[in-house]
């Protein structure tokens, strides 16, 4: 303690004066109170003046792509983008939150190359129909175009997706169709349109596209076939909220449009969420 230290100072036959202060190398004068209170940290405790290291200097490194990250780079989540300069314009006209990287409204896989057109209908900029062809590892064919109206309507349609044969039925289409639904909601896009094909080059979107959410009324000639005990259903979604009708269906398709409305609360949106749950993924709000 100091008493201790004071006995051992003045054993060394250097007993300290007014004004000093006992160390064990000697006597020093006593320290000044700056009045300044020890600046403490979240848990109350004191803490260093100075931080360990330069922060900024981290932080700025890892903006640079030169320090440690967790998130992964843009680059990499959302891909390379080639994109013609009027469709710079309609692209900000549409996506004003997205103009930086509107490849993220399709979902696209990582390490994706999105090229972007766009057209004016009627020369009007604000009717714009903005048009995206996606290539990416596991992908074959993906096609996709939004549409601006000049009321401010936005509907997506998912012209053509096809996976390469060694990414088939690993999920990926269904995670692709999810990014592009979550981001779609964030955008204030309106719906998602499709063309939900059977046969040509193995195409089952009849089938898989209503279990996510898509949705069309059923023809009046397919309803009339329909067997008595299937009662009244009007929509494909009515005819597969059974089993039985789901097989039916599945059986005796026609190709047609289908629409994923993505109002908040919608069929579309709760068929899709119920399809997630039951594969363990995440839901997508709204």
């Amino acid at each position: 303690g100091a008493k201790s230290l004071t006995y051992l100072v003045k054993a060394r036959g250097e007993p300290c004066k007014r004004g000093e202060t006992a160390k064990r190398s000697g006597c020093v004068p006593k320290s000044k109170p700056t009045g300044k209170k020890p600046s403490k940290n979240e848990e109350g405790k004191p803490k260093d003046d100075q931080p360990q290291g330069d922060v900024r200097k981290d932080k700025q490194e890892i903006a640079d792509g030169k320090g440690e990250s967790k998130q992964p780079d843009d680059a990499v989540k959302f891909g390379k983008v080639e994109i013609a300069d009027q469709a710079k314009e309609d692209v900000t006209t549409a996506l004003p939150n997205l103009a930086d990287k509107p490849q993220a409204i399709l979902g696209v896989p990582e390490d994706s190359t999105t090229v972007i057109t766009s057209r004016r209908v009627g020369g009007n900029p604000n009717h714009v129909v903005v048009q995206f062809k996606v290539t990416a590892p596991g992908v074959e064919i993906m096609e996709r175009s939004l549409v601006k109206f000049p009321n401010g309507t936005k509907k997506m349609r998912n012209e053509l997706l096809i996976l390469k044969e060694e990414a088939q039925g690993k999920g990926m289409g269904t995670e692709i169709f999810t990014k592009q639904v979550r981001e779609c909601v964030k955008q204030g896009v309106n719906a998602i349109t499709c063309d939900a094909g059977r046969g040509k080059m193995g195409l089952n979107g009849y089938y898989t596209w209503p279990r996510l959410g898509y949705n069309t009324e059923l023809t009046s000639e397919f309803r009339s076939q329909l067997p008595k005990h299937f009662g009244n259903p009007e929509t494909v979604l009515d005819l597969m909220s059974t089993p039985e009708g789901t097989a039916y269906w599945k059986e005796n398709r026609y190709q047609t449009e289908m629409e994923f409305d993505l109002s908040k609360g919608s069929r579309s949106l709760k068929t899709l969420n119920g399809y997630l749950r039951h594969k363990g993924l995440q839901e997508v709000d709204g």
